[in-house]
């Protein structure tokens, strides 16, 4: 997944979460225009962590077998909050994730967002008096997957089916012997 993806899906998010709009959920980029508070801003910080070992899925493509490799990665996703009354735009965004209406556009987009620690207090002064600021970080997990590669079917197999002893058998199988209940 692309960090352009990640950083769409979060905005979706949110903007279906709080009910906001474009304009009040940016991304945060060194230099561009600010929207009037309050607004949020996001940022990918870490993308394409691996989050578990990757496995490989076997399946058929019509009668040949197929092998894809799929794998959990995570990004995390900064979210920060300007101007007064966001505070609680991210408690909302908290209960948010447990939504129905939520799920399934998470689920649209094939994500899932996980809290990482507290939200953290950023107040700064600005010109003359302080601006309400506030931070939390989300993890962000996603599948990705390769492409299936055609595996190669084994020809020929051969199987020796007669086992009489084999070196070192503390007790060898007695084919004479019987059992009556």
């Amino acid at each position: 997944m692309s960090r352009a993806a990640v950083e769409q899906a979060a905005r979706s998010w949110l903007k279906l979460a709080l009910g906001i709009n474009d304009q009040q959920v940016i991304l945060a980029r060194p230099k561009g225009p600010r929207p009037p508070l309050p607004y949020l801003t996001l940022r990918v910080s870490a993308l394409d962590g691996k989050a578990t070992e990757d496995e490989r899925v076997d399946g058929l493509s019509g009668a040949d077998p197929t092998a894809t490799i799929q794998g959990e990665r995570t990004a995390t996703v900064e979210i920060q909050g300007y101007g007064a009354g966001c505070y609680s735009w991210f408690e909302a965004m908290e209960l948010s994730l447990s939504k129905a209406a939520i799920r399934t556009q998470l689920d649209t987009d094939a994500v899932t967002f996980v809290a990482l620690g507290a939200v953290q207090d950023l107040a700064q002064l600005v010109d003359t008096g302080f601006e309400e600021r506030w931070s939390r970080d989300y993890e962000c997990r996603y599948r990705v997957s390769s492409s299936a590669e055609t595996l190669t079917y084994l020809t020929d197999v051969g199987v020796d089916a007669h086992v009489s002893r084999y070196f070192g058998d503390p007790s060898p199988w007695n084919p004479d012997l019987s059992f009556t209940p």
